[in-house]
């Protein structure tokens, strides 16, 4: 089961080393048995490549940020969940990183390379006849994940359960791939939206794009996915306002016209009607088409935010 919300983590890979070495891998409910194998030592260790869904985002990074200002206090399993540099502390090092994977800038964490997997597992079972709990160790960039031992086993052992946890998901929303979606709050009415004010100095050589949030309650996240004709516009830096300085930025080009960015911050970024971004571009013709630029997705806290284009003017 997860570690928040009591959700079946299914595609557990669950390796038991004894006699002989058995697999089986957890079904939807988050069940797995093996049945058959003899008497004797036995290890079980769960293990889970990928399946982040929408499980870690910029808001993740927030909550780092705060916890690290003493702003949030985290539970045992999120301090494990935030610790994705596996150096044993959180740090602001810690968020980076968060975005970094966010924008596709890393495609994994170092504390998942040091744990041989992309989530941790921390032993729950029920107690049974010769058994030992090995509890999850993460520091200095070492990694002993969680198992359960049993030496020898006897007979049958029921209810060896493990609670789940995926690196980088401190505020505990993964859901799986089929409801992966669901995880990103809708958009409502009177929540936040992000407006993008139209590009200027595109005749110039270089060009710039404002992107503002009108939100009705402060926010400390958020998320963007450009798109952009790169035969006429090439990225050159994403930036904030000095009024964010303590925020946390990262942005990623894939070289083909698509851009993701993301920011966090442990206190608000901008304020209703604030320019909370400004991204960089060179033009490489001298035509003020050459700005035009969609935005293919938007978050603020993790809730979709609709999109409103300004292309005669600046929003305010």
């Amino acid at each position: 089961m997860y570690y928040t919300g009591d959700r079946a983590v299914p595609g557990v890979e669950v390796a038991l080393t004894g006699p002989v070495n058995q697999m089986a891998e957890t079904g939807a409910a988050g069940e797995y048995a093996v049945v058959g194998i003899p008497e004797g030592t036995w290890a079980v260790e769960p293990g889970k490549v990928g399946d982040w869904g929408n499980g870690v985002s910029s808001l993740d990074a927030a909550y780092v940020l705060q916890a690290v200002a003493n702003l949030r206090t985290f539970s045992d399993a999120q301090a494990f969940a935030c610790d994705v540099t596996g150096n044993g502390q959180i740090s602001s090092l810690d968020a980076a990183r968060i975005l970094q994977l966010s924008v596709g800038l890393i495609p994994r964490f170092a504390v998942a390379d040091a744990c041989g997997s992309d989530w941790l597992f921390l032993p729950n079972p029920a107690q049974v006849q010769n058994q030992l709990v090995i509890q999850p160790q993460i520091s200095g960039g070492t990694c002993q994940p969680g198992g359960i031992a049993l030496n020898p086993l006897v007979g049958q052992a029921d209810a060896q359960d493990f609670r789940a946890l995926l690196f980088g998901d401190c505020t505990g929303n993964w859901r799986p791939s089929s409801g992966a979606a669901a995880s990103f709050q809708k958009a409502a009415a009177g929540g936040p939206q992000l407006h993008v004010a139209r590009m200027h100095g595109a005749r110039r050589g270089h060009a710039r794009v404002r992107l503002y949030v009108r939100s009705g309650k402060p926010f400390q996240s958020f998320e963007v996915r450009l798109a952009y004709d790169p035969a006429q516009l090439e990225l050159r830096g994403v930036r904030m306002p000095r009024s964010t300085r303590n925020a946390l930025v990262r942005h990623h080009t894939d070289g083909y016209g698509h851009a993701a960015i993301a920011a966090a911050s442990a206190g608000p970024l901008g304020n209703h009607r604030g320019a909370v971004l400004v991204v960089d571009f060179a033009t490489f013709e001298r035509s003020r088409e050459a700005g035009a630029i969609r935005v293919l997705h938007s978050t603020v806290d993790e809730q979709s935010a609709p999109v409103v284009y300004h292309p005669r003017g600046t929003a305010r």
